[in-house]
């Protein structure tokens, strides 16, 4: 229970400071960017406290599950032994050992056999007592159990209903604000929320080339992008094209990377470097790719402010901070020619794949 009361009081502290620090919309466009600034930097504990709930809840949902079988798997063997435990101690009100000795007498071939059988059942209270009181105590710590995890599933999912309407209140500001960040002038704003879905940007790729050579697939992946961006307020869809670029459709032909170095955004792959930067997994690779790009928006952003586990140093980056939006990205990211135009060129064709509608 102490870590419930911890998680809900985590989550009653966040909660708090996104209601009450909302930010007010801005009408400068310097002015909508530090409120965009902000409302990100809110977001990144609220959506932290909401997935610490929701890893309880998964967790505490599958040791619930297990007891509800062990239960249902004890609960007909108990009522066996209650029912056998009952006879023999009625047999014995009405008749004494009389039946017993009987049954035993009817049963055996010979008296020695007879006597081996008398032996046997003579302490047959203690018998059905050491057989029963196992499986009831069983039943009991299970049942105690149960209702215990049962009252924490419930007081999270309290917790969840409360911080998720919150967290979907402030995320409906940060919203419109990356909105008044961008234009098609000024370029998308690096923070912002995602627009395509995962099965969105599988389809836009596999209409655009059939030679996929991830080790997962293209929906997996994807996923991947959109979840850890959404946790570090940074436009996930937009990064996964961005890597499109880089590594040419993730084949990883002709540069500085290889497929198994797990690095999709051409990290310290430099014009006069020998080698990238290597990450251990894919997901560790995407992670750094967005944190990356955060710090890019974020002067204030360090490895210890990070949503989920950094995978990155960003202390190490001079320019953070330096930028609010791709065209601003685009000066720094890379030596080539209108880098960040071709991004959100292929971007907003995968929007317009499909059917919906740029974020400006």
């Amino acid at each position: 229970m102490r870590a419930t009361k911890k998680i809900l009081t985590t989550t009653a502290v966040v909660l708090s400071s996104v209601l009450t620090s909302a930010p007010s919309y801005a009408s400068t466009q310097s002015d909508n960017e530090a409120a965009l600034l902000n409302t990100v930097r809110e977001m990144g504990p609220a959506t932290a406290a909401v997935a610490r709930v929701d890893s309880e809840l998964e967790s505490l949902n599958s040791e619930l599950a297990g007891l509800v079988v062990s239960i249902a798997s004890n609960t007909p063997l108990l009522e066996q032994r209650v029912q056998q435990a009952r006879s023999v101690a009625v047999g014995i009100y009405i008749d004494g050992d009389t039946s017993l000795n009987l049954a035993a007498l009817s049963a055996a071939d010979n008296p020695l056999e007879y006597a081996s059988r008398v032996a046997m059942i003579t302490p047959t209270a203690m018998v059905q007592a050491l057989e029963l009181q196992p499986l009831a105590d069983l039943s009991r710590k299970l049942k105690s159990r149960q209702q215990l995890i049962q009252r924490r599933v419930d007081a999270l999912s309290s917790a969840r209903v409360v911080a998720a309407r919150s967290l979907e209140e402030h995320q409906e500001a940060f919203r419109n604000l990356a909105r008044k960040v961008s234009s098609p002038k000024d370029g998308l704003s690096i923070l912002g929320p995602n627009t395509l879905t995962a099965q969105d940007i599988a389809q836009f790729v596999r209409s655009r080339t059939t030679a996929w050579r991830m080790p997962i697939s293209i929906e997996e992946f994807a996923q991947m992008y959109l979840t850890e961006a959404a946790a570090e307020g940074v436009r996930g869809d937009v990064l996964f094209i961005q890597g499109v670029q880089e590594t040419g459709w993730y084949r990883f032909e002709g540069g500085l990377s290889g497929i198994n170095d797990n690095n999709f955004a051409g990290i310290n792959a430099c014009d006069s470097c020998r080698s990238a930067t290597s990450f251990e997994s894919i997901r560790t690779g995407v992670r750094a790719h967005v944190q990356l790009v955060r710090a890019y928006a974020d002067a204030d952003y360090t490895s210890k402010d990070t949503a989920l586990p950094y995978a990155y140093k960003v202390e190490n980056i001079p320019v953070r901070g330096c930028c609010a939006t791709w065209a601003e990205l685009g000066r720094y990211w890379a030596s080539a020619f209108e880098y960040s135009k071709r991004v959100l060129w292929m971007w907003e064709q995968a929007v317009t794949h499909a059917g919906k509608t740029p974020d400006w």
